[in-house]
């Protein structure tokens, strides 16, 4: 069943403004913490219309090749992801929403269109470039960027993410590539 927003129907010009605007990451620096289920953090990125939103992602423990991108805006819209990006799971079906009862398999991103029903998608370059959607379910760096590009923000600097030898060892043997990730001892 599809994610419906009553906020963002009523306000969906506004959403529609949030998202196609320039926003900036003045850091490009994630430090990976950790719980029982995920490799997480968040940083804040700042745009004209909104100087505090946050982009969240988490990377699973369990499943290989699995993490999730989102952005969201809680003084204006509260916890919903304005923006998502899914790099695994099961294939989405658009029920109700503009793109008719198509599958839209993994990687793919979410938005919410003008009834603030949320769809599933694939970006232009997904589209044209079938072999991308493999490098963004295998690079986790790469999915970040473009999750940038989709949700149009910008990074002063080089995306970076940090973690300790623990998240090394948990991924050492997995298919997962993590680009310019740095791995630090624990102090």
């Amino acid at each position: 069943m599809a994610t419906k927003s009553e906020i963002i129907r009523r306000n969906y010009d506004f959403y529609t403004e949030i998202i196609e605007s320039e926003k900036t990451d003045q850091s490009c620096l994630y430090s990976l913490k950790e719980d029982r289920r995920y490799f997480y953090d968040q940083v804040s990125v700042i745009n004209e219309l909104d100087d505090n939103m946050q982009v969240h992602f988490r990377i699973s423990r369990a499943y290989e090749r699995k993490y999730n991108i989102h952005l969201s805006s809680e003084n204006i819209f509260g916890s919903i992801p304005l923006i998502r990006f899914e790099s695994s799971g099961p294939a989405h079906k658009n029920r109700g929403s503009d793109i008719i009862n198509k599958k839209i398999s993994t990687p793919h991103f979410h938005r919410f269109n003008q009834n603030g029903v949320e769809y599933a998608y694939h970006s232009e370059r997904m589209k044209e470039d079938p072999d991308y959607a493999d490098v963004l379910s295998r690079d986790f760096i790469e999915g970040v960027s473009h999750f940038y590009e989709e949700a149009n923000i910008v990074c002063n600097g080089k995306i970076e993410v940090v973690g300790d030898m623990f998240i090394h060892q948990q991924y050492r043997e997995s298919n997962m590539i993590f680009g310019g990730l740095s791995f630090q001892e624990k102090a």
